[in-house]
């Protein structure tokens, strides 16, 4: 992903990491790092965490409307992601 930032700084399509609930902690300890944060757009500011579980609640609620399998069917809005750079923010004043 960083290599997507770092090559399309214009890029304006949302980007989401998606693991399993249990990961949350780990993927915004790693959006941190110095390798991502000092992009042209920092990856915190660029990515939302999608938990699984999320995906496959929303997944299983589209279901009964989806007629076939476009990628426009599956759009994922912000409401069930959770900002990576909210998250980094407040997980840094709990510190």
């Amino acid at each position: 992903m960083a290599d997507l930032i770092s090559m399309l700084p214009n890029l304006d399509t949302p980007l989401f990491i998606v693991a399993p609930d249990e990961r949350r902690q780990k993927v915004f300890t790693e959006v941190q790092r110095p390798t991502f944060k000092h992009l042209p757009t920092p990856m915190a500011q660029v990515c939302r965490f999608l938990p699984f579980s999320t995906l496959k609640d929303q997944i299983a609620r589209a279901a009964p409307f989806v007629t076939h399998k476009s990628l426009t069917c599956w759009r994922i809005g912000p409401s069930i992601a959770t900002s990576c750079a909210s998250l980094t923010m407040a997980s840094a004043t709990s510190r």
